[in-house]
């Protein structure tokens, strides 16, 4: 169930809770609007020091946490809406439109991961 900083964003709305600000994601709790180009730095309680954001198109998210200054990576593609788990980090696709995708961030196990829309 999300809580009141992190309300859920229905598929589609284009809006997401922290706009474009990827520093929002720090402590691994956001929503953030991203593209192709963003790299978005975590504070690896998570086992995740960067997600970097590979490719938005086709409905389609690519995305490679990295842990350990880039020795472990692990690289997932999801389609809206979808879900992906990297060590702890859940990865919520929630919408595409073109080049652009709104995703949030939480832990594994937290309140905010427990949406399923």
């Amino acid at each position: 169930m999300p809580d009141a900083r992190h309300p859920s964003t229905p598929a589609g709305t284009g809006q997401a809770v922290d706009g474009t600000d990827l520093d929002a994601c720090f402590d691994n709790a956001c929503e953030v609007e991203v593209t192709g180009a963003d790299t978005i730095q975590l504070d690896g309680t998570a086992g995740v020091d960067e997600l970097s954001i590979d490719s938005v198109a086709d409905n389609t998210l690519t995305l490679t946490g990295s842990s350990g200054n880039g020795a472990q990576q692990s690289t997932a593609s999801q389609t809206a809406p979808g879900r992906s788990t990297i060590n702890d980090l859940v990865v919520d696709l929630i919408s595409v439109d073109g080049d652009r995708a709104i995703i949030r961030l939480s832990l594994f196990g937290s309140l905010r991961d427990s949406t399923t829309e």
